[in-house]
């Protein structure tokens, strides 16, 4: 089933999601933003339960809950970069990679904290703070996709969603015990 796994992860985004702040949560984003985003979340798993049962899955990764680093956007979450300068407004619409992950049936349920800009390697520049690595709390996350590594090296959800341009997947996920792949241009 889908909705206890969905659950599961909005559950450890509000708690370990923040305590390693690894999810963007108030202040830096209106708690609406957040409950939006869950109860979303909710009604796409009661969904993905109801193709289930139906024997209609969209793919093997239907009901696989992600997290969506806060460079790519996600239809009503203000897309914060990182950075205290920001957009007034939410996301009109998600960004394709997000609707693409979202046709094979994974289920968004957080975007994660970030390098300001995506700009640096050590993740230590943001508006979010900091994060937390899992493995060795004293060390560096790596960056600039710090926050979506660590929701998955701190099992908050299997998979997640980021961005490359100069190691910024593949930098944290060495940190924090991953892999972590830069797709292809063009191909998502």
């Amino acid at each position: 089933s889908a909705e206890p796994s969905v659950e599961a992860a909005l559950q450890a985004c509000h708690t370990e999601g923040r305590r390693l702040n690894a999810v963007v949560a108030p202040p830096h984003v209106p708690a609406t933003q957040t409950e939006r985003v869950a109860e979303h979340a909710r009604t796409t798993a009661r969904e993905v339960d109801s193709r289930r049962a139906g024997g209609t899955p969209r793919s093997r990764l239907d009901g696989v809950p992600f997290v969506i680093k806060d460079v790519i956007d996600l239809a009503g979450v203000t897309t914060t970069m990182g950075s205290t300068v920001r957009p007034e407004e939410p996301a009109g619409a998600s960004a394709e990679v997000v609707l693409r992950f979202e046709e094979m049936g994974l289920v968004p349920v957080a975007k994660t904290t970030c390098h300001e800009h995506s700009y640096g390697i050590l993740g230590e520049e943001s508006a979010h703070g900091r994060g937390v690595n899992p493995l060795r709390p004293g060390l560096t996350t790596g960056g600039s996709s710090y926050g979506s590594a660590i929701a998955v090296a701190a099992g908050i959800v299997p998979a997640a969603g980021a961005s490359d341009g100069g190691g910024s997947i593949r930098i944290p996920a060495a940190c924090t015990g991953l892999f972590g792949l830069k797709s292809s241009r063009g191909l998502m």
